[in-house]
C-alpha cells in the first residue's frame, strides 16, 4: 500500500518523530517501553517497532480510504 518514513511513525506511536542523541537503541527501547504502557505483549523491540508502525500505518488517511472502499 505505501511506505511510513520513521519519522512518521515514530511521531504518531512515540510522540515524537526526532530527537537529537536518540541513537538506534534508544528508539527501540522507547518503543518497548511504548508497548508497556499500552499494555502489548512485544517479544523484542523490533515487534515493539512494529506494533508502532502499524498504528501509524492504521491512522495514514491512504489505509482509511482502501478500508472504506
Amino acid at each position: 500500500m505505501g511506505t511510513i518514513p520513521s519519522s512518521t511513525w515514530r511521531k504518531h506511536f512515540l510522540g515524537m518523530g526526532r530527537s537529537p542523541g536518540f541513537d538506534r537503541a534508544m528508539w527501540k527501547r522507547t518503543a518497548v517501553e511504548r508497548c508497556r504502557v499500552l499494555k502489548i505483549d512485544v517479544k523484542n523491540a523490533d515487534a515493539a517497532e512494529a506494533v508502532g508502525i502499524a498504528m501509524a500505518g492504521e491512522a495514514c488517511q491512504r489505509f482509511k480510504m482502501a478500508r472504506a472502499a
